[in-house]
């Protein structure tokens, strides 16, 4: 058998910084907003107000990478050095990505190929549940608003399994996207 001991125990604040700024289209120094701004390799991370504002109230003193990070952006990168009690100030102008789909309405070349029983679709999905778990959620998971997402077989159905790809393989690929010129693309979905 198990015992649970409460115990009361003092704790020290560990010496802290702050940073603040705002996130801002590079292009038009227009505010950007829902935008994330990470402290890497920690927990801490925040989101930009509509005025492009953000701010981390503590930070524990050391050196680190901070990244902000919003869809239809590429991300940005920079290196702060928090000192005890300091007030950083970090703005991140982020450069607009060359091609932004969220998928709620058709953009034009994306081609699929293989099995007909749960090939790629663009839908809304449907929960799958084990019980009373969820085993894959609805709907997609982009900051902007919208359901509609690539899956393989949008609809739940009665049991895991129902619905997924059968008999072989399937195959999403994208539009060809002209990057000539781009210094550093990324691709994240």
């Amino acid at each position: 058998s198990s015992v649970t001991t409460p115990l009361d125990l003092p704790l020290t604040l560990v010496p802290s910084g702050s940073m603040s700024g705002h996130v801002t289209d590079a292009l038009g120094a227009v505010p950007v907003f829902n935008a994330e701004v990470s402290v890497l390799a920690t927990p801490l991370v925040k989101a930009s107000d509509v005025a492009g504002a953000y701010d981390h109230d503590a930070i524990p003193v050391g050196a680190y990478s901070v990244r902000a990070d919003a869809f239809g952006f590429n991300p940005m990168i920079g290196e702060i050095d928090v000192t005890a009690g300091a007030s950083l100030t970090v703005d991140f102008p982020l450069n607009p990505a060359v091609v932004a789909d969220t998928f709620q309405d058709p953009f034009p070349g994306w081609a699929v190929t293989g099995v007909n029983a749960g090939a790629w679709e663009r839908a809304d999905p449907e929960p799958t549940m084990f019980g009373a778990t969820i085993i894959q959620p609805g709907d997609d998971h982009t900051p902007l608003a919208g359901t509609r997402c690539w899956v393989t077989g949008a609809a739940a159905g009665s049991q895991i399994g129902s619905f997924d790809v059968d008999g072989g393989e399937t195959v999403l690929t994208s539009p060809t996207f002209a990057l000539a010129g781009t210094t550093d693309p990324h691709v994240t979905y």
